[in-house]
C-alpha cells in the first residue's frame, strides 16, 4: 500500500481510494493537465514517514523600492481656533526577477506597484470651556498593480480564455 492514498471524493463512503491509487484522466481539469509539462519536479527531499512536502524550490532575485513622504502642518488662528493638515504619499515598487525561463509556471519576472496617497485637514474650535467643535475631512487613494512578465508566454495556450492573455502575446 502506498504511503499517500488518493481518496475519491465522489465515492459512496468517504475514504474509498481510487483504483491502483491513480486519479482517472477524465477527472483532471484540462488546464491543470496542460500546466504539468511546465511545472518543475520536486527538488527537495520529502519529510516524515510519508516522504511528503518534497516541493520545488527556486530562489530568484527580489528588490523593493519604498519611497514615503509624510508632512504635517499646524496653524493656530487664535487660542480658540486651530487648523492642521497632513499628507502621506507612498510609492512602493517590488521587482522579482531571476527565475529560469523554463520555469514558466513559476512567474519568472514580475513587478508590483502599490501607490498610496492620503491627506486630512481638520479644524478645532473652542466655543466655551465646555463646548468643543471639530471638523475633519480626509482623502485616501489606494492602488495595486501587478504585472507578470512571462517572456511572451501565452497562458491561453493552457486552456484559459483568450481574454486572460497579456497584450504582448495576443
Amino acid at each position: 500500500m502506498p504511503r499517500v492514498v488518493c481518496h475519491n471524493p465522489r465515492s459512496r463512503g468517504y475514504g474509498d481510494p481510487f483504483p491502483r491509487n491513480v486519479i482517472p484522466a477524465d477527472r483532471i481539469n484540462p488546464v491543470s493537465k496542460n500546466v504539468l509539462p511546465y511545472w518543475p519536479l520536486p527538488n527537495r527531499p520529502g519529510q516524515g514517514v510519508t516522504n511528503f512536502n518534497n516541493f520545488y524550490f527556486s530562489s530568484g532575485a527580489s528588490r523593493t523600492k519604498y519611497d514615503t513622504y509624510l508632512g504635517r502642518v499646524d496653524y493656530a488662528f487664535s487660542d480658540k481656533h486651530k487648523l492642521f493638515g497632513r499628507v502621506n504619499v507612498s510609492r512602493p515598487v517590488s521587482y522579482a526577477t531571476g527565475q529560469a525561463l523554463e520555469d514558466v509556471a513559476i512567474v519568472p519576472q514580475s513587478q508590483t506597484n502599490s501607490p498610496v496617497e492620503n491627506g486630512i485637514i481638520g479644524i478645532t474650535s473652542t466655543f466655551s470651556p465646555s463646548v468643543l467643535g471639530e471638523f475633519r475631512i480626509g482623502y485616501i487613494r489606494l492602488n495595486s498593480d501587478s504585472a507578470w512578465q512571462g517572456q511572451g508566454f501565452d497562458i491561453a495556450s493552457l486552456g484559459f480564455p483568450a481574454a486572460t492573455s497579456s497584450p504582448s502575446s495576443r
